[in-house]
């Protein structure tokens, strides 16, 4: 399993402890030395462009395309809407067939993120993101899978809710695509599913938590997991120059791929 570490915007260089870059459109459209950082990057960084729904900071489609066009990701997700599935799968569809209509689908994977307000509908819109040959990764939301499976809200219950959430995939044989888990809640969350044979399809996580944390002191190595949520100004925060903080950002980024590898 990878890992994208997302630092505040000030300290972009510890996105190089992760596996993987995770770009955010919103901050990619509003500050250079972002656009910059992604931009000098090698070909081979495999880069995932999000949409900003997780962060409910939601970017328009034309503002996707305009990020995709300029800096030509890996792959992107398209607008997904919270809770609802019927018109996060419309939107992929139109999404999609702009992609192909521009000459993209060819360079840039898309990743679908299932939504809907209850199991029910949000397993129709997983079925259907499974059973699509362009999607090539499905997400799995920190707001929309837990409000779906254990009726969690504000960030609460996520590491319960995509379990059984993936306890149900599993059992059911339905983790026939790679899985993201967008965000975290307790990072022993990805441990759990190494025991299944299946954990191959989870294939990476991104997240703030790791350096957030550590910002706060918690030291995932000392059994310390209370997670403290992330403020809206987390992006315009700076990471104190202190070196057991960096110790301890460090240490955190390492349980998490020692916890899974």
């Amino acid at each position: 399993m990878d890992f994208y570490a997302i630092p505040p915007l000030n300290n972009l260089d510890l996105m190089h402890k992760g596996d993987r870059y995770f770009c955010l459109a919103q901050l990619y459209i509003e500050h250079q030395h972002y656009r910059d950082f992604f931009k000098s990057l090698p070909d081979t960084a495999w880069v995932t462009l999000d949409n900003g729904a997780g962060d409910h900071d939601l970017v328009t489609e034309d503002i996707l395309f305009e990020v995709m066009r300029d800096l030509m990701p890996s792959e992107v997700i398209p607008p997904d809407i919270l809770f609802n599935a019927d018109q996060t799968i419309i939107n992929a569809k139109r999404f999609h067939r702009r992609m192909c209509e521009e000459g993209l689908c060819d360079d840039i994977e898309v990743f679908f993120c299932p939504q809907g307000k209850n199991q029910k509908d949000w397993l129709e819109c997983y079925h259907w993101g499974l059973h699509t040959s362009w999607v090539k990764t499905l997400g799995m939301s920190k707001i929309g899978v837990p409000k779906a499976w254990v009726g969690s809200i504000n960030d609460r219950g996520i590491m319960e809710g995509r379990i059984n959430a993936f306890n149900y995939l599993r059992v059911n044989e339905m983790l026939n695509k790679p899985l993201h888990f967008l965000g975290m809640g307790d990072p022993r969350e990805y441990a759990y599913y190494k025991q299944f044979s299946e954990f191959d399809c989870v294939r990476s996580s991104d997240s703030c938590n790791s350096i957030w944390s550590a910002m706060n002191s918690i030291n995932w190595a000392d059994g310390e997991f209370v997670r403290i949520p992330t403020p809206k100004d987390y992006f315009n925060r700076e990471i104190p120059k202190d070196l057991v903080i960096e110790h301890i950002i460090k240490t955190n980024i390492n349980y998490l791929k020692l916890s899974v590898r």
